[in-house]
C-alpha cells in the first residue's frame, strides 16, 4: 500500500498472510495464517502527521479481507516513532526478545505487536 502526494511516494506499508507467529497463538489455531505487516514506514518530513497510522489501519482492512483474525507487527525495541504510530493504530506489545542478528545495535532486541480484527 502506497501513500502519494502530487506523485510523490510518501509512505509504504507491506503486508501479507503468514504462519511464521504461529508461537503466539493458541494450539488449534496454528498453521491458519495470520496477517503480517512487514514494512510501514513514512518519509522524514512527513512523520507525526498520523500517515503512518492511517496507512497501517488500511492494511488491517486489507488484510481482514484476506480472512486475518489477528496480524502481527514488529520494530526494534528502541524505536519510539515506530511504537508510537503501531499504538496509534491499536496494536498492543505482545513480546520483546533479544535479536542481535536482526538488531545488532542498541538494545539489540525486537518488540512483537498484535492487532485483532
Amino acid at each position: 500500500m502506497l501513500a502519494l502526494e502530487e506523485g510523490q511516494l510518501i509512505g509504504a506499508v507491506t503486508f501479507g498472510l503468514s504462519t511464521d507467529f504461529d508461537h503466539y497463538l493458541p494450539e488449534q489455531a496454528r498453521g491458519s495464517p495470520q496477517g503480517y505487516v512487514s514494512e510501514a514506514v513514512v518519509r522524514r518530513d512527513r512523520t507525526g502527521q498520523g500517515l503512518g497510522t492511517r496507512l497501517l489501519r488500511q492494511a488491517l482492512v486489507e488484510l481482514g479481507k484476506l480472512g486475518a483474525e489477528l496480524v502481527f507487527i514488529d520494530r526494534h525495541e528502541e524505536n519510539l516513532a515506530s511504537a508510537g504510530m503501531m499504538r496509534a493504530a491499536g496494536f498492543v506489545e505482545i513480546d520483546t526478545y533479544a535479536d542481535p542478528r536482526r538488531h545488532p545495535h542498541g538494545s539489540g532486541r525486537t518488540t512483537v505487536c498484535s492487532y485483532r480484527l
